[in-house]
């Protein structure tokens, strides 16, 4: 397979990097959102207050 003249190579290293690094990205994003979501008193959400 050529692109450009040149040969396209995969390399099987990059797959298990990837899969870390979408999994740390994911469980920083959700960070936040957990932490605020704990905070709130289910009570009082379930009253409507």
């Amino acid at each position: 397979m050529n692109v450009f003249n040149s040969s396209i190579q995969f390399h099987w290293v990059l797959i298990p990097i990837t899969i870390i690094v979408s999994v740390l990205v994911t469980g920083l994003s959700c960070l936040l959102p957990v932490r605020s979501a704990t905070d709130v008193d289910p009570a009082l959400v379930l009253k409507g207050e």
